[in-house]
């Protein structure tokens, strides 16, 4: 069996181009805790559904988006997989690893 791929979304083809990134386990601790989306607040219903779909068929859910931040990934997709897989205790999540868009650092 090979690595796990996972193809961009059609959206971020022209920041990081077209095509597959790899998928790997990401521990929850390597997350930056403190960045925040753009729209945040209490999303239970969602949160609930992610850790419900995580637990039976995890592999069906996509990937998170982080993005390298160096010391920690920074969240570009994923908020509510992230509350999911914490909610379950799951101490890692399926994620692909981005670098930072060109021209902007960490």
């Amino acid at each position: 069996m090979g690595t796990e791929t996972w193809t961009l979304p059609s959206e971020l083809h022209e920041i990081f181009g077209a095509g597959s990134v790899p998928v790997r386990l990401v521990s929850l601790d390597t997350i930056d805790p403190d960045f925040r989306p753009v729209r945040f607040g209490e999303h239970d219903g969602r949160i609930e559904m992610f850790a419900r779909l995580l637990a039976s068929a995890s592999d069906e859910v996509p990937p998170v988006i982080l993005i390298d931040g160096n010391e920690r990934g920074l969240i570009a997709d994923g908020w509510h997989r992230i509350l999911g897989s914490l909610k379950l205790g799951s101490g890692q999540v399926r994620a692909v690893v981005l670098p930072p868009a060109p021209g902007m650092g960490p």
